[in-house]
Order: C-alpha cells, then structure tokens, then sequence
C-alpha cells in the first residue's frame, strides 16, 4: 500500500492534470463565461443582442444541470442550486424585456456567486476566476459604502474593516499562481491581465494615501478607477478562452 502511495504521489506531481480532472467536472466554464457576457453588455441597448445571450446563459445551465444530476454531490444540494438559478434566468428574461442594466447585473452576479460556491463546496480552490469573483464582490461592498451619503451606517473603524476585507481578497487574487490560468484559461491574456494588476495595485496606493484624509469625498474617484480596472480584468475571462 506504502509503495502505491508513493507511485500515485508521484504521477500526481509529474502530471497535475490527472488530478484536476475530476475537479474541472465542477467549475463549468462554459457557463460562466456566458453570464459575464450578458453581464457586461447589460448596458446595451440591443434587446435582441441581450436576449440571445440569456439563451446560451440557459443552454450552458441546462448543460451543468444535465452533467450533475449523475454526479455525487455530498455537500452540495444540486436540484436547489438548479431551481435558484432557473428562477435567476426568469428573472433576468423580465429585466432585459424592460431594459433594466442594474437588476440585468445583479442577477447576473448572483448567478455567478451560485456557481463559486458549487465550486467551493466541491474543494475546488485553483479556478482562478474565483478568487477574483469575491474582490470584486468586496469591492462593490467598498463602493457602495463610499458613494452613501450615511456610509452605510458604518462606523470608521467598521468602513476600515470593509477596505481591509477589499486588500485582503484583491491579495489573494494578485498573487494567484499563474499555472492555473494555464490549466483553466489556456488563451488568457497574461501580459494584459499583468497590466491590469499592476495598474490597479498603482490605484490601491493612491486609495490608500487618500484615506488618510478621512474625507469621504475624496474616496470617490479612486473607487471608481479600481471598479473600472476590474471590470476590465473580468473582460479578459468572457473572451473564448
């Protein structure tokens, strides 16, 4: 038994592919990649462009429904992950027909954080999109706080708290290895997305030196940049990869 262990560690370490096999059963690309589509078109003002995405949003859902049902899922309750984002589809048919981009966005994320914690509750840890769902998702946290006039309800040292939960996740992700977007994103854009992170860590550094000046004004234009550079690094992951 030792020495079979031994043999599999090692064909392991040679060959990671042959572990992620069983693990890239459950991120399911395809359907990823089409949310983000209709995700960042939501502004457009083609119905008929808009509608055509919403299908093969619904086609590749139909696709990852089809491939869990005969799949064990000890941790995970498929046919509820299947009815939440069936009624999410629905949902996005109505927005799109009254040309609503804010709800066309919302449900478009909340179908994206379903499918992030299909993978987290499978263990699948490397998927690099992943990582970079939860920044953004921190970030429009950050966002939000700063353009209320109330900030949110939050007391200083709680608003810090929600920066540092921000610089925690975007830390993460900067320094996710870039082997998995190989394995994931074989076409990645790497020189772009490097680009991009370091435009961003630039942009930190201001946010940073800003927030000093405990001016809530001041934190607007900053939060707005770092918004823009990650809706450009979310660009890269709707491209056919």
């Amino acid at each position: 038994m030792k020495n079979l262990t031994t043999i599999i560690l090692i064909l392991l370490s040679s060959n990671p592919m042959l572990f992620l096999t069983s693990q890239e059963g459950f991120v399911y690309k395809a359907l990823d990649q089409a949310v983000i589509t209709l995700l960042q078109n939501a502004h457009s003002s083609s119905m008929i462009s808009k509608t055509a995405q919403l299908d093969e949003i619904i086609f590749q859902l139909e696709n990852t429904n089809d491939d869990l049902i005969n799949k064990p899922t000890p941790h995970f309750d498929k046919s509820q992950y299947y009815k939440y984002c069936k009624g999410l589809t629905h949902l996005l048919a109505r927005y799109i027909k009254k040309n609503n981009a804010d709800k066309i966005e919302f449900f478009c994320w909340e179908l994206l954080m379903e499918n992030n914690q299909l993978r987290q509750c499978m263990g699948i840890s490397n998927y690099p999109l992943d990582p970079f769902l939860e920044t953004y998702e921190a970030m429009k946290k950050l966002d939000k706080t700063i353009n209320d006039p109330m900030m949110d309800l939050l007391e200083w040292n709680e608003f810090e708290d929600v920066i540092e939960d921000f610089i925690n996740s975007w830390q993460v992700y900067d320094c996710f290895d870039d082997k998995n977007f190989k394995i994931y994103f074989p076409k990645f854009d790497q020189a772009k997305h490097d680009t991009l992170k370091g435009y961003l860590n630039f942009k930190m550094d201001h946010f940073l030196l800003v927030l000093n000046e405990e001016n809530q004004g001041a934190f607007k234009d900053p939060s707005y940049e770092i918004i823009e550079i990650l809706n450009s690094i979310l660009h890269l992951y709707h491209l056919p990869l």
